[in-house]
Order: structure tokens, then C-alpha cells, then sequence
């Protein structure tokens, strides 16, 4: 299973409680919608399958925003739920590297 983060909404204009928010050093904020996508992968093939999506969101009550690899605990550990015996290796890109999932 591979894991990857990507914006799903990124604007200047649009404002949200839930989205992120990203400061450049000398301009306007930028609103970012971001998800984590769990997709099934297998080495020597060129199929995947899309699995699940984890929205990175601030939670009620919380002003620090979420982060990827947050979301990407919740998402391992509903795809585990939902699949108890599916046999999983777990990939993540660089972002994930510095963080113990298990």
C-alpha cells in the first residue's frame, strides 16, 4: 500500500475553518485542502487501485492545523479495520520517513 499526500484545493481567494493554511514569507496566505491516498501497488505491475483517502483537516476545538503523516495513522488504521486480512507492506515517500507508523 502505497501512501502519498496531495492538495485537493489550493487558493488565495477561497477562505475554510477546516483547511490549512500556508504563509508565504513575503505574500498572501494560501488555503490548502490536503488528502493522504492509501493505493494498492504490486512490484512488476503497472495496475494500481486507488484504496482510501484521508482528509488532513484541523479537528474541532483544535487551532494547530493537522499533518500528513496524522492523518496517514488514521488512514492505516481504518484500511486495517475494513481489511483485516489483507497482507499490507506499507510505503511512504520521503515526508514519512522520519516518523514510526507501527
Amino acid at each position: 500500500m502505497a501512501l502519498d499526500g496531495s492538495d485537493d484545493v489550493h487558493s488565495t481567494a477561497v477562505q475554510c475553518p477546516s483547511g490549512g493554511q500556508r504563509r508565504e514569507a513575503a505574500g498572501p496566505g494560501h488555503l490548502r485542502h490536503t488528502v493522504v491516498s492509501a493505493t494498492l501497488v504490486k512490484a512488476g505491475s503497472h495496475r494500481v487501485v486507488p484504496l482510501e483517502v484521508e482528509e488532513v483537516h484541523k479537528h474541532d476545538g483544535q487551532d494547530k492545523q493537522d499533518c500528513e503523516v496524522n492523518a496517514a495513522q488514521r488512514l492505516m488504521g481504518r484500511v486495517r479495520q475494513e481489511h483485516p486480512r489483507l497482507p499490507l507492506g506499507i510505503w511512504g515517500d520521503d515526508l514519512s520517513c522520519h516518523e514510526p507508523f507501527i
